[in-house]
C-alpha cells in the first residue's frame, strides 16, 4: 500500500507492474527505462452537496434537534449558491493535480458509459466562470465572505489535495470555507456513516460500469434520494416528476437502445443542473511496468493474470 515502497520495488526489480503512479514519480520511473501507461477508469471525484433534510433520510433522528451543526439552514439549499460553487471551480486545473489525465464531467455519469450525456463530459463540462460565481452570490444576497460552506474530505490521495484547491478556488470568489480533512476511518465513521455531511463533501465516484449506479439515487422512490426537498427548491417538483418518468422509461419501459440512451441523457441534464452532486473530473489510472511484461490495464482496474504476457 505504500507508494514509495512500490516505486522502489519497481526500480529494483522486485515487482513487474505498479499501479497508481503519482505525477511526481513519473520522470524517475521513465528515466529508469520503464513504461508508463495512462488508462481511463470507472472512478472519478465529485462534491456531494447538502440541500436540506433530504440528506438526513434513513437515520434514527432525521431532524437532529440537539445538533446545531445539522439542524440548521444550509447555504447550499439555495440553487444560486450551488451554481456559484460549480462556476468557481476550474475542473481542468483541478484535474492537473493527478498529472493532467482524466476529463472533467458534470452530474454523476461519465464516459465511456453510453448512458452518460456526452455534452456533460470533457471541456464542455468545465463551467469555470469566477465573475459569474460572484454575481450569483450577490443575487443570493451574500456579500464577500458571508456565504459559509462547511466542507469535509478524507486524506486519501488525491482527495485531500482536491479539497485544498477547491477551498482556495471557492474563497477567491467570496465564499467562506470551513474545511476539515480527516483520516479515512474517522471520516467514514463520524461523517459518512453517521449522516453528518454538511454543505460540501469531497467524494469518490465509483461504479461507472452500469447506469444503475449513476442514476438510481436520483429517483424519488429511493430512500436515500440525493434530490432536494420541494420546500427547499420550489422549482423542483415538476422536474422531479420529469426525472422519475425518464428513469422509469429508461430502466423498465423500453428495449430500444437509442430511445433508452436519449432518456438517460435527458435525465443526466436535469441531475447536472440541480447540482446536488457536482462532478469534478474522471480519474485515469497511471501504471508502470518493466520490459519483461506486456499488459494493457483494464477500465475497471482488475488485474487478470491471463492478460499479462511474460518475457523471461
Amino acid at each position: 500500500p505504500e507508494i514509495s515502497t512500490r516505486v522502489a520495488e519497481l526500480l529494483t526489480g522486485g515487482i513487474d507492474i505498479m499501479y497508481d503512479v503519482r505525477p511526481e514519480d513519473v520522470a524517475r520511473i521513465e528515466a529508469g527505462g520503464f513504461n508508463v501507461i495512462d488508462v481511463k477508469t470507472a472512478m472519478g471525484y465529485m462534491l456531494r452537496v447538502r440541500t436540506g433534510i433530504q440528506s438526513r433520510t434513513n437515520y434514527p433522528d432525521p431532524d437532529y434537534p440537539d445538533d446545531p451543526e445539522l439542524n440548521r439552514f444550509f447555504t447550499t439549499e439555495d440553487p444560486r449558491v450551488r451554481e456559484a460553487i460549480e462556476r468557481a471551480i476550474d475542473k481542468v486545473a483541478l484535474r492537473d493535480l493527478t498529472g493532467g489525465i482524466g476529463e472533467p464531467f458534470r452530474g454523476r455519469a461519465m464516459q465511456p458509459l453510453q448512458e452518460a450525456n456526452p455534452d456533460y463530459y470533457g471541456s464542455a463540462a468545465n463551467l469555470y466562470d469566477p465573475d459569474r460565481a460572484r454575481e450569483l452570490l450577490s443575487e443570493a444576497g451574500y456579500e464577500e465572505g458571508e456565504c459559509r460552506l462547511v466542507m469535509h474530505a478524507d486524506n486519501l490521495w488525491p482527495k485531500e489535495d482536491v479539497a485544498l484547491v477547491v477551498r482556495d478556488m471557492l474563497e477567491q470568489v467570496g465564499f467562506d470555507v470551513d474545511l476539515t480533512i480527516l483520516d479515512r476511518s474517522t471520516y467514514v465513521t463520524e461523517i459518512h456513516a453517521a449522516g453528518k455531511r454538511q454543505e460540501l463533501t469531497v467524494a469518490d465516484v465509483g461504479g461507472n460500469l452500469t447506469p444503475s449506479f449513476a442514476y438510481t439515487q436520483f429517483h424519488s422512490n429511493q430512500s436515500q434520494s440525493l434530490m432536494p426537498d420541494a420546500d427547499v427548491n420550489p422549482e423542483w417538483p415538476n422536474q422531479q416528476d420529469q426525472l422519475d418518468e425518464l428513469l422509469d422509461f429508461a430502466f423498465t419501459e423500453t428495449l430500444d437502445v437509442t430511445a433508452r440512451n436519449q432518456a438517460f441523457h435527458e435525465a443526466h441534464s436535469l441531475i447536472a443542473d440541480m447540482r446536488t452532486i457536482i462532478g469534478l473530473f474522471q480519474h485515469s489510472g497511471r501504471w508502470a511496468m518493466n520490459d519483461r511484461v506486456e499488459f494493457t490495464p483494464r477500465y475497471d482496474g482488475d488485474i487478470m493474470g491471463y492478460h499479462i504476457q511474460y518475457r523471461p
